[in-house]
């Protein structure tokens, strides 16, 4: 840092005799009132930009924009949350409360609060990730780790995260499946989960991340009563369960501001959150799909083992693979709105909203 430090300062030393020798060629004209008049402020300018970077590098709080932040409503987004987000409604709640605070106190110096979700495949853990992250900061705001590749350091981890946060601070960082990576990863994450700083390895610079928010999911421990009914007692009983029935350490769980559990759902709920998440993906491609009637696949799910196995995900790729036959219709046909009904028997038939065609 000091050394960075001293390498602008010759760079600003080197621009000023630059600009003094410039003057100077011009002759008697240096000497005039009016050219020492622009000396002064070439070297306040100079001065000024010196300035700049320096309380950049002192004042963490110049990473995001402190009045966008606590401009976040938060209550704003929780129906939508609620709406879009089946069975899980406790867990949401308290995660949002927390962050509430959160936004509240933010002083620069902290992270908005970093959140483990804990519970089976296909309830909701990644989906609510990517809604918040939308709710908050828009489409394309979040920021994906899958903690399951192998070969992955804790070092380049890191790296990948702080090149994403550099170019957009205000993120919510998921980190997936994070019991998958191994412990020296978990490691490296302790200060990230706890305050939301990251050191830049090349400058040697703490990189304060005051829009930051952290969800990282697991599914470990999750698939017996014990969780189930250690989640009902309180936050505790789940870190003790999680801990002793999985590859993370109390360590790696303490420094996040919470464990939530989501539980299993019913089938028809299952439906209903499968149906979402294909509807979201395609409004990405300017499609707004609806459903109408999501128990009409409930007998996909029963009769369909993989889905108790693979959760939500093995249900979207069916649903998605009989929906798109459907979507490309719509666009070939310039359609901005398409209802889709079932005959019974899983086929998916399309009703076209006329009114709603696309702008040419």
């Amino acid at each position: 840092m000091q050394s960075f430090g001293r390498l602008q300062n010759i760079y600003i030393v080197l621009g000023l005799a630059f600009l003094i020798i410039s003057f100077a060629r011009l002759g008697p004209w240096f000497l005039t009132p009016w050219g020492l008049t622009c000396l002064t402020l070439g070297a306040s300018f100079f001065a000024y930009l010196r300035w700049k970077v320096l309380s950049r590098q002192m004042s963490p709080e110049t990473r995001g924009d402190l009045k966008i932040i606590k401009a976040a409503d938060i209550q704003t987004i929780k129906p939508w949350l609620f709406k879009n987000i089946i069975g899980q409604g406790a867990s949401i709640h308290s995660i949002l409360q927390i962050l509430k605070r959160n936004v509240e106190m933010i002083d620069g110096h902290r992270h908005l609060g970093s959140y483990l979700l804990v519970g089976p495949t296909g309830t909701g853990k990644t989906f609510f990730a990517q809604l918040l992250s939308e709710g908050l900061y828009g489409r394309g705001s979040l920021l994906k780790i899958a903690m399951n590749q192998s070969g992955m350091s804790g070092e380049k981890i890191i790296e990948i995260i702080l090149v994403s946060l550099k170019k957009d601070p205000y993120r919510v960082l998921l980190l997936d499946e994070i019991d998958k990576a191994p412990k020296e990863v978990h490691a490296s994450l302790y200060h990230l989960l706890e305050s939301g700083q990251l050191m830049d390895s090349l400058t040697g610079e703490w990189f304060h991340c005051p829009g930051l928010v952290i969800i990282a999911t697991t599914n470990a421990a999750s698939h017996s009563k014990e969780a189930a009914q250690d989640a009902q007692k309180n936050h505790y009983g789940l870190l003790d369960h999680v801990a002793s029935n999985s590859t993370m350490d109390k360590a790696l769980l303490s420094r996040f501001d919470g464990l939530f559990w989501f539980g299993p759902i019913s089938v028809v709920d299952i439906a209903h959150i499968g149906l979402l998440q294909v509807a979201s993906y395609y409004r990405q491609h300017g499609i707004d799909v609806n459903y109408l009637c999501a128990e009409s696949i409930v007998d996909i799910v029963k009769e369909n083992q993989r889905f108790r196995e693979f959760g939500i995900r093995q249900l979207i790729q069916v649903v998605r693979h009989k929906s798109d036959p459907i979507i490309q219709q719509a666009k070939n046909n310039g359609w901005k709105e398409v209802d889709i009904i079932t005959d019974g028997r899983g086929n998916f038939i399309p009703q076209i909203t006329r009114k709603k065609k696309m702008a040419a």
